[in-house]
């Protein structure tokens, strides 16, 4: 009678971690934070800062960070991947009108609905005083994974525009087309866009506005990688996978990944991929495709979240229940 005991007692209390891991993880996808933790209301910024805190939200495709002065609203950087204690984007005040703006997060949903939400008022003071045209030195978003889609950045190297079109060789992924300005004269930064693929097989094209002739591009993605297609002028293309930025938002000792180095002007030489960030588990792909509507959500998927963890917490005191009374059962007989 005892060893079935035992047998008893060990499939409850395995039972009861499965329920309350599957409940944690439930939790962690559902839940809504948005949080600056190294800026607040009345500070000021006159010297490149690394915005820190934590941008997460169910269904996230990425986030979106600006400046809002009035009605107008300037963007500042964006990111794929949720951050828990890191770098949210670099924030440059040379490149802004001095002033007092407040900070907005747009959250981007995977069918492209979003919200804004508010975040502390600061003030500017570009060192310069004029604005530059663009960032000089860095890039303003991390390059972070997505736990959705496969992120892909691509980059205009030359003086010359660069126009780039892809499209899913199977149909079921995006498709699409680009024009990027040239890189002005003196700058060391890139002009850039970061883009969203469902995983698939990619096929395109890439032409200088210079050019007569354009370069193919073929490459098979899937979430939670990077990519990058660099354009350096005439038919020079880098295409291929790259290491995400750190920084991601793992808590190492109760404090955050420390920042990551901004990163240099891209070489034709490919660059070595970088150690992985560490991100959160994987969800599903969503079954339906990206559209371009731009509705408020509502914020349904949240509830649900809370019911599905009652629901685990219930199944865990019934089994709990089930489990004591059947040992009891036995130590009687």
């Amino acid at each position: 009678m005892k060893p079935r005991s035992n047998f008893l007692v060990l499939i409850t209390l395995l039972s009861l971690l499965l329920l309350l891991l599957g409940a944690g993880s439930v939790l962690a996808q559902g839940e809504d934070r948005v949080e600056f933790t190294n800026i607040s209301d009345g500070d000021t910024i006159s010297q490149l800062t690394v915005l820190m805190g934590t941008i997460t939200f169910p269904d996230l495709l990425k986030y979106e960070i600006f400046l809002k002065s009035g009605n107008n609203l300037v963007w500042v950087g964006n990111s794929h991947g949720r951050v828990i204690e890191g770098n949210l984007v670099r924030l440059d005040p040379r490149v802004f009108t001095s002033g007092t703006y407040q900070l907005v997060v747009r959250k981007v949903n995977s069918n492209s609905n979003y919200t804004d939400e508010p975040g502390p008022t600061i003030t500017i003071e570009n060192p310069n005083g004029l604005p530059l045209p663009y960032y000089p030195e860095i890039e303003p978003s991390f390059l972070y994974p997505s736990e959705l889609v496969a992120v892909v950045r691509v980059r205009n190297c030359s003086g010359e525009d660069f126009n780039f079109d892809f499209i899913s060789v199977s149909g079921t992924g995006n498709s699409g087309d680009t024009k990027l300005p040239g890189k002005p004269e003196g700058e060391f930064v890139c002009v850039f866009e970061d883009m969203a693929w469902r995983p698939d097989h990619y096929r395109g094209t890439g032409q200088g506005g210079g050019q007569s002739e354009s370069a193919p591009i073929e490459l098979i993605v899937d979430e939670w990688h990077v990519y990058e297609i660099i354009y350096f002028g005439g038919r020079t293309l880098n295409v291929g996978e790259v290491g995400p930025d750190q920084g991601q938002g793992a808590v190492m000792g109760g404090q955050p990944v420390a920042a990551s180095t901004p990163k240099p002007i891209p070489t034709p030489t490919p660059k070595a991929a970088e150690p992985q960030a560490q991100v959160a588990p994987p969800t599903p792909m969503p079954g339906q495709g990206k559209t371009e509507t731009v509705l408020p959500t509502t914020g349904n998927e949240t509830d649900l979240n809370l019911l599905t963890i009652a629901i685990a917490f219930g199944a865990v005191l019934l089994l709990g229940g089930a489990g004591f009374i059947a040992i009891r059962k036995r130590q009687y007989n």
